[in-house]
């Protein structure tokens, strides 16, 4: 299965090159102007049993879905050519400095950065007893790192330049409080690098491994997808619209690219189905939006017997305003994971929470999700393995909206 899945309590963090997420960030961009992210502390309904620890720290991940084949030439603001450069040292040779990162840097969008100790001592507010790179990511460069007193935080720097770094901090910022995300103990925007306190825990794709442990979740998950939805943007300004959406979808199904890569038939049998299920995408509400959502930015923890609770939501660099639906669809695209019991009971949850979803939204919200899946297709680069697990989804799709 191609997720990104943080192993255990975050030994490493593990992002596979084929993924359907790995160019999905230009779609939202197309839909909205603005970029933001992150916070902390969980509501009590948040829990399958309403009680637990309700603090919440960062661990190690990455997020990848907003750098698509336009990498090279895309200003940042800190310097025009600073992403160029880095591509094409990549392209170069292997980085060498403080060991060999051939094998890191291979499928990478951003090489890995060379920062070694103390570059990492100059963030953090204690002598290091040790630390070490969590790879897997395409973009950033991130290390655990743990004090001689035992405490752990990461250290995540940012290669895309500054506006990344900005974008995540004033998220995290806004968002501290309010919703489940990651507690910022520094930033430096010299260096464009965060320090985060590690989370203990599980992914929710971990948890899948446990079928009990997976299904207590649906009522938290609903509830925490409701707080989101109703927590105010973070720009009361950033506005989302479905048409252009639509249309760039329908544009690229007409391309020659795209329809070999996913067959001609499903390209026509989604044109068919966006044609006759579009109006299901229109008039939903503004709300905040994750834009990255999935089972590997949500963090889990057991809270008694077969009962898990929600520990936090992190990745929130994508994050903006959008239609409700938008996090919905990122949850349930890989829809033969939830059972209709799940769906049910996230749906149930949802509502007591004090959501509004409209009527058909399990299919509406896959069926947004879908323009993304559609928009990888049109990637430069070739990605057997994700254009494969792409076409399955949409496959699954189109015969669940007939």
């Amino acid at each position: 299965m191609l997720e990104c899945l943080l192993r255990g309590t975050y030994d490493a963090a593990s992002l596979y090159v084929d993924h359907p997420r790995v160019m999905l960030g230009s779609t939202a961009r197309r839909a909205r102007g603005a970029r933001s992210h992150r916070g902390r502390v969980a509501p009590e309904r948040w829990s399958a049993t309403s009680r637990g620890s309700r603090r919440c720290h960062h661990r190690a991940h990455h997020w990848i879905s907003s750098y698509r084949e336009t990498i090279e030439t895309r200003p940042v603001d800190d310097g025009v050519t600073e992403a160029a450069k880095l591509v094409r040292i990549h392209r170069a040779g292997p980085l060498t400095t403080r060991g060999r990162l051939d094998a890191v840097n291979e499928g990478r969008i951003f090489p890995w950065l060379p920062v070694g100790v103390a570059d990492l001592q100059a963030l953090v507010d204690a002598p290091i007893a040790k630390f070490e790179p969590l790879h897997g990511g395409f973009t950033n460069t991130l290390h655990k790192v743990t004090m001689t007193g035992g405490h752990v935080v990461v250290v995540k720097h940012y290669a895309g330049g500054k506006g990344a770094f900005r974008s995540e901090v004033n998220a995290l910022m806004r968002l501290a409080g309010v919703l489940p995300v990651p507690e910022v103990i520094r930033s430096d925007e010299a260096r464009k690098a965060v320090v985060y306190s590690w989370i203990e825990g599980s992914t929710l794709d971990d948890c899948r491994k446990d079928p009990a442990a997976f299904a207590s979740l649906a009522d938290p998950l609903g509830r925490l997808f409701a707080w989101v939805a109703r927590t105010e943007p973070l720009d009361a300004k950033d506005r989302w619209d479905v048409p252009p959406l639509l249309a760039t979808a329908r544009a690229l199904l007409a391309t020659s690219r795209v329809r070999e890569r996913m067959s001609n038939p499903l390209a026509t049998a989604l044109l068919a189905t966006l044609d006759t299920h579009a109006d299901r995408l229109h008039g939903t509400t503004q709300v905040l939006c994750h834009h990255d959502i999935g089972g590997r930015n949500i963090l889990v923890q057991r809270a008694e017997g077969d009962r898990w609770r929600i520990q936090g939501m992190i990745d929130w660099e994508s994050a903006g305003t959008g239609s409700e639906l938008v996090d919905l669809g990122g949850l349930f695209r890989y829809a033969t994971r939830y059972d209709e019991v799940f769906v049910a009971g996230f749906e149930r949850a949802y509502r007591e929470a004090g959501g509004t979803l409209p009527d058909g939204w399990y299919l509406s919200a896959r069926l947004l999700d879908s323009l993304r899946m559609i928009d990888t297709f049109d990637s430069i680069r070739e990605m057997p393995g994700v254009f494969q697990e792409c076409r399955m989804l949409l496959t699954k799709l189109v015969g669940d909206l007939k």
